[in-house]
């Protein structure tokens, strides 16, 4: 039978090899990715229709809105919906109710990330 070698344990930072056929050591074995419970993005909207406006909309606005309304010039990579999906589905595909903007503006409409100046 042929030496397979003992691959590196999937864990962030651990030296340790993974068992054989496992993706983690012994230390790591029983560590559980976190579960997310929402649906998946298809559930949520975000279907096809979605990625296909959402092409369309970055195509006509390519710039982030809320960068260029402080004077600052950024290429937008998300669409986002001014009004929420959970809350308002009916204004889901509607282009009135989208902004195109930058990844940190995103996460700081979405509060995920603080402002910085």
């Amino acid at each position: 039978m042929p030496y397979k070698p003992k691959k590196p344990c999937k864990a962030p930072l651990c030296p340790n090899c993974a068992e054989e056929g496992k993706s983690y050591c012994k230390e790591h074995a029983r560590v559980i990715p976190p579960y997310d419970p929402r649906p998946n993005a298809s559930q949520r909207g975000y279907d096809w229709r979605w990625q296909k406006l959402r092409k369309m909309y970055l195509k006509h606005n390519p710039l982030c809105e809320r960068c260029r309304g402080l004077g600052r010039v950024t290429l937008a990579d998300t669409v986002h919906h001014k009004k929420p999906v959970e809350d308002y589905p009916e204004l889901r595909l509607d282009w009135d109710n989208l902004e195109s903007l930058c990844r940190d503006c995103h996460e700081i409409v979405e509060g995920r990330k603080r402002e910085r100046d």
